[in-house]
């Protein structure tokens, strides 16, 4: 089982392949559920296959389809919040330090990890 907080959900726990990222699978598993029988089928396939047995093709049609269900809009709104409250927690960790570039440092890497592309 893995604690996980990402697309579509607050927190659930899962079990999620050792292969997956837990934030993939979470959205993936999410959009499974609200789409048609077929598309349900294809993300069903995909999360069956290893990472080097899927296709470009399959590859592109699972993001459009989380695109589609809100999942990679949801994940990025759910991260800026997380972020929010990491922000404010780091400043009353941090609030009797003195500013200094190690200071700075630590605390810009909360909007670096959600503003960056991987």
């Amino acid at each position: 089982m893995v604690d996980a907080v990402t697309a579509q959900e607050v927190r659930l726990r899962v079990d999620v392949p050792a292969d997956q990222p837990a934030g993939h699978y979470h959205g993936l598993v999410l959009i499974s559920a609200a789409t048609d029988p077929g598309d349900h089928a294809r993300v069903l396939h995909y999360l069956a296959l290893q990472p080097a047995e899927r296709s470009a093709a399959l590859i592109s049609q699972i993001l459009t389809m989380m695109h589609n269900h809100g999942s990679v809009a949801f994940a990025d709104e759910f991260a800026r919040g997380i972020a929010r409250s990491a922000a404010v927690a780091f400043e009353e960790a941090f609030a009797g330090a003195p500013d200094s570039p190690a200071r700075r440092f630590i605390g810009d890497l909360i909007p670096y990890m959600v503003e960056r592309d991987r």
